[in-house]
């Protein structure tokens, strides 16, 4: 029987056929990786080329349809107000408006929350005391 086909060895096997196993064994890991990355490769590609084909064989419905957005409304406009926060204000009230559903929202005000790094200090100072050095 030709070693490199069996699929056990004797009891007391010599070097050359311990060292013949053991490359089968690796030659077939290696080919078995090699071979889901192929098909991982492939699939990926089959998915990214379909993609492409339905946007170019249906324009997307979004680019038809014209949806207002609701204005964003503030009770105390502030003069200082630059792009960022009227952008940051058109998320907030685009978010509003696609969870609730209603027109009728009104965002009275935002303000930035203020840094705290309370949370992370207080978490590195329990894994600092739970860790003691051996004496």
């Amino acid at each position: 029987m030709n070693p490199i086909f069996s699929v056990s060895m004797g009891l007391y096997p010599d070097f050359t056929t311990t060292m013949m196993f053991m490359a089968v064994g690796l030659i077939i890991v290696f080919v078995v990786l090699c071979g889901l990355a192929v098909f991982t490769q492939l699939f990926g590609y089959v998915f990214t080329h379909a993609e492409k084909l339905n946007k170019k064989a249906q324009p997307s419905p979004a680019a038809n349809a014209v949806v207002a957005a609701p204005k964003a409304v503030s009770a105390q406009p502030t003069p200082t107000a630059n792009v960022a926060d009227s952008r940051i204000l058109a998320i907030i009230s685009a978010a509003v408006f696609t969870v609730l559903k209603s027109p009728n929202c009104r965002i009275v005000s935002v303000t930035p929350a203020p840094y705290d790094a309370g949370w992370a200090n207080s978490g590195r100072q329990s894994i600092f005391t739970s860790h003691t050095p051996k004496k």
